[in-house]
């Protein structure tokens, strides 16, 4: 469903490099950015049979919701999420599998969320499921 993926970190007099030299960005077809208005606002819920996205927060905190969703017309809303926080002061990736949903909110003001995607928008446009916000319970 979702898995972290370390960065290492490089430091010298000139400052800090974070990397993960064997993450594979092969997939990768497009990049977008997330800058909330707000830490109040839930961003979510958003699903996808196909589409993977890999999730780095690079400025601020965010939490991060997931859900494997098995039937996607009809969603078990007993299945509970996992959460993730990222953080920049601690970078990673959050790597999530198709067939899951999402839900997001800032934990800090002026947080910025980088997301990678494997699917283009016109495909992904197809793969787009909504639910209500409410449909997983989250803390």
């Amino acid at each position: 469903m979702a898995k972290e993926i370390p960065l290492n970190l490089f430091e010298d007099y000139r400052g800090k490099l974070f990397h993960n030299n064997s993450f594979d960005m092969t997939d990768i077809k497009r990049l977008y950015i997330i800058e909330p208005s707000d830490t109040m606002t839930l961003r979510g819920w958003q699903g996808h049979q196909i589409e993977r996205k890999w999730f780095f927060c690079i400025r601020g905190q965010f939490k991060v919701h997931v859900v494997a969703v098995q039937d996607f017309k009809n969603p078990d809303m007993e299945t509970n999420p996992d959460s993730f926080v990222l953080d920049a002061a601690q970078p990673r990736l959050l790597s999530v599998n198709q067939g899951s949903a999402t839900a997001l909110r800032a934990l800090q003001d002026n947080s910025s969320l980088l997301v990678f995607s494997d699917m283009t928008v016109e495909n992904s446009k197809q793969d787009d499921y909504r639910f209500n916000i409410d449909t997983w319970k989250i803390n």
